[in-house]
């Protein structure tokens, strides 16, 4: 990555290589402290992420009359929704194609 960062005076961060380039490994250097700090909130949020399904599915199996046969938590809507929608499909399903 450091080919592509050259500099014009030796410097902190303009170093010289042995073949007689100088290179800014500040950019460098600050790209791979930004891309650690992506990382570790990407890490962060699976955490969070991962918690919260873990807790979802604890409160599933806590209250099976609440989850279907996966043991996903199931809103009275949605299922108020497939048994006003079931007659349709099957009342569909008989007609000639």
């Amino acid at each position: 990555m450091t080919f592509a960062l050259l500099c014009d005076t030796p410097s902190k961060y303009c170093i010289e290589y042995s073949n007689g380039t100088l290179h800014d490994v500040l950019t460098f250097e600050l790209i791979a402290v930004l891309s650690a700090i992506l990382a570790v909130l990407g890490y962060w949020r699976a955490s969070v992420l991962h918690r919260a399904e873990e807790e979802r599915l604890s409160i599933a199996a806590a209250s099976p009359e609440e989850a279907n046969h996966d043991g996903v938590v199931v809103d009275d809507d949605e299922e108020e929704n497939r048994q006003a929608v079931a007659p349709l499909l099957e009342s569909d399903a008989s007609l000639p194609s």
